[in-house]
């Protein structure tokens, strides 16, 4: 595994993002322990330019260190694809803005440092130069307080980022659809994932990631249960997490359809929806669950996806009473290992040229 997302994500999750409050307090109290000190100095060891620079300079690395961890998150999502993807799929552009902005925040405050130094250096009244210099830091410090909303937008992207289930390097099934459809039922059947199960819509209202040893041999396949989808076209920062996991790389997705009369989203809604899945993610297997409950329905809805111009046919299950599931796994397993298969060739396909190009490196040198 390179760099995946998941080493991305661990990155992440040990960044510390101070806030303005806390930059300001260490600031103040790093330049209150050089006053202190200097007060301290017999008069004729004081050297009141060079105890300026001092001040500023040791107020600019303080602040500095701070903003060091803003830039690091701005590069682990800008390098990685899949924090990326996903900030920009659930919080659109203007998130990935705010990171820049952030991150970009250190180099700035070196431009701004560098000409207060000079400021400094250059003051002629050596008897209010250290006066000069702390309302210099002053400046420094409101740089960043200027900008404490930024901050706090930063924060609040980083602990989502922390949360959410970004996998690669490893085979993904995303379980989507419907409000109350039942995916996090199927997803208990699937795999260990500790999801919750209600008896009322959206009950699931962030991704939730579990782990499946059975579905292929000796590989762990990660099963993810996301929050119900609606058919409309303005979504929910909740439906918009669910989004991002359909897009996620080399991800396979179990579709549900839910032919309870009482569902939230009509048949016609519900097709739609697999419209805009199989945009997203070809890699879809589509199953029509409840039919324990409404048989009839889930038949004629099954036939409703075959008159639907959707090369997919449907298999039914119950994921309550496990009716189908066995079908439903026996498609799973056979696309998972069709996907690590043409996973696998790629990866002979790039290994050869790196081996040639060696071998032709050897024989020129010899």
């Amino acid at each position: 595994m390179t760099k995946s997302a998941r080493s991305v994500q661990d990155e992440i999750r040990r960044l510390h993002l101070p806030q303005y409050d806390e930059i300001y307090a260490k600031t103040r109290n790093r330049v209150g322990r050089l006053l202190d000190r200097y007060k301290r100095l017999p008069g004729r060891q004081r050297n009141p330019r060079r105890e300026s620079l001092e001040i500023v300079d040791t107020a600019y690395n303080v602040i500095k260190d701070k903003l060091e961890a803003y830039r690091k998150l701005y590069e682990y999502v800008k390098r990685d694809h899949l924090a990326r993807e996903y900030v920009v799929t659930v919080y659109g552009d203007k998130a990935l803005k705010v990171l820049a902005q952030t991150g970009y925040m250190s180099n700035r405050l070196t431009n701004l440092w560098r000409a207060l130094r000079k400021q400094v250096y250059y003051y002629k009244d050596t008897k209010k130069v250290i006066r000069f210099a702390l309302s210099n830091v002053a400046r420094l410090v409101s740089y960043v307080k200027r900008r404490r909303e930024l901050l706090e937008k930063a924060l609040e992207l980083k602990k989502e980022l922390s949360k959410a289930p970004l996998i690669a390097g490893a085979p993904v099934v995303v379980i989507a659809g419907p409000p109350n459809a039942g995916k996090s039922t199927l997803a208990r059947v699937l795999a260990e994932i500790n999801t919750k199960v209600g008896e009322y819509p959206f009950t699931t209202k962030e991704p939730v990631s579990g782990v499946s040893s059975s579905l292929i041999p000796f590989l762990k396949v990660h099963v993810i249960d996301t929050p119900g989808l609606l058919a409309r076209e303005k979504r929910n920062i909740i439906e918009l997490k669910a989004l991002a996991m359909l897009k996620m790389p080399g991800s396979i997705v179990i579709y549900l359809l839910d032919p309870d009369p009482g569902s939230r989203v009509s048949i016609e809604g519900q097709i739609s929806l697999l419209r805009e899945v199989l945009r997203l993610n070809p890699n879809t297997i589509v199953a029509v669950n409840k039919v324990d409950a409404w048989r009839d329905r889930a038949e004629e809805l099954k036939r409703e996806v075959g008159r639907a111009d959707v090369d997919i046919e449907p298999v039914l299950i119950s994921a309550i009473t496990g009716e189908g599931v066995e079908e439903l796994v026996s498609r799973l397993k056979m696309l998972l290992k069709s996907m690590l298969e043409l996973t696998l060739d790629a990866a002979k396909r790039n290994r050869r040229p790196a081996e040639s190009e060696s071998r032709g490196t050897e024989s020129g040198n010899a």
